[in-house]
């Protein structure tokens, strides 16, 4: 087993290991948390009492690891709002070969990387989970005797001003036990999140089933909906739902409205008396109280922009917006004080932070000479110091990460989070050119190998676009405020995604690939102790109306009691042998397009 392994730094063109001494006087102090698993934080501190040497290399891990014969890695694709998000990457290593993964523009799961992976060498997997909010980078080497892994933050150039201690990029590494796969291995790395770094607060179980009808109704296609009157009657419409759970506003509070209104803390003129007439409602109706945040870009002409450009970092190719400089002190302090005011004030349970800027160019350009590196790491430190503050003043507070969709979902960020907004695929609902329902499907069945808790948005009551959509939670932008709106199927389908939510803390397997062909079926499973259940898909073009269902984790000597429930919501129940549920019960599934859902409970 692999008890440690190196970090490296280079100091003045001269490379050290963090077990090496040296008399440059740059401290790296390294904390290792080992529970199965190795959660790494790496820092530096300048003892020199003057400026440190110039740092140019810095990795958090700098390990080779023994392989003679077959390398195979296997990560996601980033988020880039398309029907390929989040989809599976495998690959060879060869020998000889470099492999470089590095996000796009700053945000780490964007687009061309996914702060998640793991490489089976020789059979033995190991599973590396990347903690940086910012671009981080990959760098997987192969020689004749060995796998070489290098994890750090891209761009590194500078020199450490007398006094100053930077937290660097984290990783969260576990290595599989002799004969566990690496699909195994993601399953026992997913039980530490949920175990160890659960970012739930206690009393949540699992996540919202929100009402958040925002892209339905803001575009002037309900004009009385971003006003308090408007969100009374969307909470009335929730509570007929029964099994929704939280009220989510999104960009409709502030003055001016999304996008041209980011900057500001003034609330629309629908809002006379802010949210807290809302809030109140909302804890009256038993339910939580959700709001979105954008507060680190802001747009010219803001109250931010035209107040204190001092706390803003600009470039210019952007005219419009600013990025608000989370390493700056007194930036930090005073939008500290404004979010915990705020929240305290407007009775905020649930608190989201979009995030829809590129950062890199700003930290970039708004480096010191010889300081390349320094904006970007004292930005990361600041959001995380910012979170951890919001999570100390309001301890049931539960924090949304949204960045345009999943484009944050690094490993620190997601042990302090969950994304309720996984992709922006579900800004708008399934058409004859949008098949965001297969594309949930796939991002199911990946995503859910590495994380416990995601979520995203639905928008009609078919059974297979919300069963496509829904993990432990789920974004409902259901149509609340139309004349005869069917409630009791709404009813329904959110009593289906609540009774199955506890399921999701259990492990999960995906029973068919993820792919984008729709002449298929897509199926996954979780199975939680004696019980679990296994959604199954027919798409739109899949000839075939059977898929033979074998479940994993089933006691071959017992007994179930099986209930399969169809696009309809009609249930069958029968005593079905374990022996049988492993070697593949027949789901019949006449129409195309549909869904079932397979629960199963040991007698």
């Amino acid at each position: 087993m692999v008890k440690h392994f190196n970090a490296s730094v280079m100091l003045d063109g001269n490379y050290f290991s963090a077990e090496d001494s040296c008399d440059h006087g740059v401290l790296i102090e390294i904390s290792d948390v080992e529970n199965g698993y190795i959660y790494r934080k790496l820092k530096l501190i300048n003892l020199c009492g003057g400026n440190s040497p110039q740092i140019t290399r810095l990795y958090t891990i700098d390990h080779t690891f023994e392989c003679k014969n077959s390398a195979l890695m296997h990560t996601l694709r980033g988020d880039d709002c398309s029907k390929e998000s989040f989809l599976p990457i495998d690959r060879e290593i060869n020998i000889g070969e470099e492999i470089i993964m590095a996000p796009t523009g700053g945000r780490p799961s964007n687009t061309t990387a996914f702060p998640y992976f793991d490489i089976t060498l020789d059979g033995k997997s190991y599973l590396f989970a990347v903690g940086w909010s910012g671009q981080w980078k990959a760098v997987i080497t192969r020689s004749e005797n060995g796998v070489n892994v290098k994890i750090g933050i891209e761009n590194i150039d500078f020199y450490m001003k007398p006094g100053e201690s930077f937290d660097t990029l984290s990783l969260c590494f576990a290595e599989g036990n002799p004969g566990e796969s690496a699909a195994d291995l993601r399953k026992r790395f997913r039980k530490y999140l949920i175990t160890d770094f659960n970012p739930l607060p206690e009393g949540m179980d699992n996540l919202p089933i929100s009402i958040q009808p925002y892209d339905r109704y803001f575009y002037g296609r309900c004009p009385d909906w971003p006003t308090v009157a408007g969100q009374l009657r969307t909470l009335e419409g929730a509570k007929k739902c029964e099994y929704i759970d939280t009220l989510w506003i999104d960009a409709a509070w502030f003055s001016v409205g999304f996008p041209y209104g980011v900057g500001n803390y003034s609330f629309a003129e629908g809002f006379p008396d802010g949210l807290r007439p809302v809030a109140d409602a909302v804890h009256k109706a038993g339910m939580r109280f959700m709001v979105w945040f954008e507060p680190e870009r802001i747009h010219r002409g803001s109250e931010i922009f035209e107040n204190h450009p001092e706390f803003l970092l600009e470039i210019p190719e952007d005219e419009n917006n600013r990025l608000y400089n989370l390493g700056d002190g007194a930036a930090y302090e005073w939008l500290k004080n404004v979010l915990v005011n705020f929240i305290r004030d407007n009775g905020i349970d649930n608190y989201r932070q979009d995030f829809n800027i590129e950062p890199l160019p700003f930290w970039l350009k708004n480096d010191e000479k010889g300081r390349t590196g320094v904006t970007e790491i004292l930005y990361v430190n600041g959001l995380y110091k910012l979170w951890d503050t919001l999570k100390k003043e309001f301890p049931q507070i539960f924090i949304d990460n949204c960045a345009s969709g999943g484009r944050r979902l690094d490993f620190e960020l997601m042990r302090r989070s969950a994304p309720m907004w996984r992709s922006d695929i579900t800004c708008g609902p399934v058409k004859e050119d949008w098949h965001s329902d297969v594309w949930n499907q796939n991002q199911t069945l990946t995503l859910s190998e590495y994380l416990p808790y995601h979520a995203c948005a639905v928008w009609e009551l078919v059974a297979n676009e919300v069963r496509s959509a829904a993990t432990s939670g789920l974004a409902c932008t259901f149509d609340v405020l139309k004349e005869g709106y069917d409630f009791e199927r709404a009813k329904t389908v959110t009593g289906e995604v609540k009774h199955l939510s506890e399921y999701w803390k259990g492990d999960f397997y995906p029973l068919t690939e993820a792919t984008l062909d729709e002449n298929v079926f897509a199926a996954y499973q979780l199975a939680k102790e004696d019980s679990g259940f296994a959604a199954v898909y027919r798409r739109a073009e899949c000839e075939d109306d059977t898929y033979i269902l074998k479940l994993n984790d089933i006691d071959e000597n017992s007994d179930y009691s099986v209930t399969v429930t169809d696009e309809e919501y009609n249930k069958n129940t029968e005593v079905i042998s374990g022996s049988r549920l492993k070697q593949g019960l027949e789901i019949k599934m006449p129409e195309k397009y549909t869904s079932a859902i397979c629960e199963y409970i040991k007698k």
